[in-house]
């Protein structure tokens, strides 16, 4: 197999228009709705979550039905994962992955992010949930 389609496998470039993602994640993903609509797939799961994630400035990968992966640019080695079905989101610095919180909507998710990576409490926003 060549590298390129490998990338695509693995995750580190889309399966649609080989766009480069970033580090392999171990499963095929897209970079888009329209590659993943292109290659016969169902229209995005989570269309309105990851329009509110990019307007907080996320890059939004969807894993699968239940998982979205969020990073921002500025914290290079760390990201969250959010299960959605379960609201839980586990905060991964460089390997480190810390206590799941339950947060259950996107722009909660968003904020509490935020937050977390600025040093802001958070005690608050746990409580309100």
């Amino acid at each position: 197999m060549g590298e390129i389609a490998e990338s695509m496998l693995n995750g580190e470039m889309c399966e649609g228009c080989g766009q480069w993602l970033g580090e392999d994640v171990g499963y095929p993903q897209y970079c888009s709705k329209t590659c993943a609509k292109d290659r016969g797939m169902e229209s995005d799961p989570y269309e309105e979550e990851r329009e509110i994630f990019e307007a907080y400035g996320f890059n939004v990968r969807i894993v699968n039905k239940r998982h979205i992966q969020l990073r921002l640019e500025e914290y290079e080695g760390i990201f969250f994962d959010w299960y959605a079905t379960t609201g839980t989101l586990v905060k991964n610095n460089n390997g480190k992955f810390s206590k799941g919180v339950t947060v259950k909507e996107a722009e909660e998710v968003a904020i509490y992010i935020k937050n977390d990576l600025s040093g802001k409490s958070n005690e608050k926003q746990i409580k309100l949930l």
